[in-house]
């Protein structure tokens, strides 16, 4: 009697495990595939940053292309006023050394 009962107990026990170790293997492999997938995330998210990387580097350098466009505008307005400022004043000293001898007849002076 004593060695059934004992056989059942055992029988039992090992029941209990195996389903516990079922148990144990199930959550591993559950826990397997999520790291897999975490993983696949991980290349996914890697390769995503890599390639917002690769634009950025694309639109720095045409940003300094337009920069460098940007400057060399700047010193062609430069230019540019200094021929308008010259011509300004050739002209105003044109015009007033063409009225000052008409002033000057008309004042009598000449």
């Amino acid at each position: 009697m004593k060695v059934n009962f004992l056989a059942l107990c055992l029988s039992l026990f090992f029941k209990k495990l195996k389903k516990n170790i079922l148990f144990i293997l199930a959550i591993l492999n559950s826990n397997v595939y999520i790291l897999e997938h975490i993983i696949k995330m991980r290349m996914s998210l890697e390769e995503r940053v890599a390639k917002i990387e690769g634009i950025l580097e694309q639109m720095d350098k045409r940003l300094n292309h337009i920069e460098s466009n940007m400057i060399n505008l700047n010193k062609r307005i430069d230019s540019l006023f200094k021929w308008l400022i010259g011509l300004i004043l050739g002209m105003w000293t044109t015009i007033m050394i063409t009225l000052i001898p008409i002033l000057l007849k008309i004042l009598g002076f000449l």
